[in-house]
């Protein structure tokens, strides 16, 4: 091209960050600064949605500070969402929490959702309970959530906690919706909901799932070789 605009620079660095390509958008960032174009806030989500895929949580906070400090352009909603993410997938949850703490409006319901995923990640069930009493001020009826804080629970073998949410979903007459799992093999996509016996290879998935579930059980009552030490 024999111009580019900030526009075009945009489009560039956001497709790279949609595609995991993170270093190769911040390159792309240098290269628009050298030329003197001025980036905007869609130029600064791109570069944060590209640490966020990458893990770059040091180089995240350099672009979100960078961001207000040099270029004086104002963190939105969009921007608060990416930082967190970041933070959050990188272990660094007591800071996305006080940054959250710092935004100049009202966290959304992505915040506290990218939070509680974090939470999961990291198994930190305390942090997870601050989280979902910020959701259920917010949206009360999101089935998905409620799904969500239950594994956590369950994760962390607090069964107690994971009746409660169960039972808070039937007071609410909250639904959770049936979600499909998708695998692709050798170019064929092939789709499972639960108790799903359309597929051809229902009995056979049954089968290994039922074996499965069997030896998960016995290890609950005396010690197993690990699992992978089967031959299925």
């Amino acid at each position: 091209m024999p111009e580019k605009s900030i526009v075009s620079w945009n489009i560039m660095i956001n497709s790279l960050a949609l595609h995991g390509f993170g270093y190769k958008a911040i390159k792309l960032f240098r290269e628009m600064e050298t030329s003197g174009i001025q980036p905007d806030a869609i130029t600064f989500t791109g570069l944060l949605s590209a640490c966020g895929h990458c893990g770059l949580v040091d180089i995240g906070r350099y672009f979100f500070n960078k961001m207000s400090h040099v270029y004086r352009i104002h963190h939105d909603m969009e921007h608060y969402a990416c930082m967190i993410d970041i933070l959050g997938r990188g272990g660094c949850l007591e800071e996305a929490l006080v940054l959250v703490g710092k935004m100049e409006m009202r966290p959304d319901i992505v915040i506290w959702g990218a939070l509680l995923g974090a939470c999961r990640i990291h198994k930190n069930v305390g942090y997870a309970k601050l989280v979902l009493k910020q959701i259920l001020e917010l949206e009360p009826y999101t089935g998905g959530l409620y799904v969500l804080m239950s594994n956590i629970f369950c994760e962390a073998r607090q069964w107690d906690d994971t009746k409660k949410m169960w039972k808070l979903m039937k007071d609410y007459g909250v639904q959770k919706h049936e979600a499909v799992s998708s695998i692709e093999i050798s170019g064929r996509v092939s789709e499972f909901m639960v108790d799903d016996k359309k597929h051809e290879a229902s009995d056979l998935v049954y089968n290994v799932l039922n074996h499965l579930m069997d030896h998960i059980k016995s290890e609950q009552h005396e010690p197993r070789p690990p699992l992978f030490a089967h031959s299925w």
